[in-house]
């Protein structure tokens, strides 16, 4: 990967840290401190997945 590109990479990476922090400070007093926002990994993917097929979810 070029030097540029890894720049880019991570300016764009802390732009998008700052974003979640900003979309966590504006949730509803309810979810602040229960509900937090990360990028989306493997992990993430993998519990989505599992939403899909859940019994819970109401609308498809």
């Amino acid at each position: 990967m070029q030097a540029t590109h890894l720049d880019a990479e991570r300016r764009y990476e802390q732009l998008r840290l700052k974003a979640r922090k900003l979309a966590e400070a504006s949730l509803p007093p309810k979810y602040k401190g229960v509900v937090s926002l990360k990028g989306i990994d493997s992990h993430s993917l993998a519990r989505a997945k599992a939403w899909e097929v859940s019994d819970k979810r109401h609308v498809d």
